[in-house]
């Protein structure tokens, strides 16, 4: 996980981030209903990565 790699916890990403630590924990946990892409500019600029980092797209259709 970039977090760890990085040596940062959820919660000084959210003082980084600049938001609540709920907040962070959702993404953290996949539990996100609505993705934020501003949030995730944020993340991405806050860790200095690529938005392939942080998220994975998957497939939900049934082909």
């Amino acid at each position: 996980m970039i977090l760890e790699n990085k040596g940062i916890s959820r919660n000084k990403l959210s003082i980084m981030l600049a938001v609540g630590y709920n907040l962070v924990n959702r993404y953290y946990k996949n539990s996100v209903i609505r993705v934020d892409i501003d949030i995730i500019a944020r993340i991405c600029y806050v860790l200095n990565c690529d938005i392939t980092d942080i998220l994975k797209y998957k497939n939900n259709s049934s082909s």
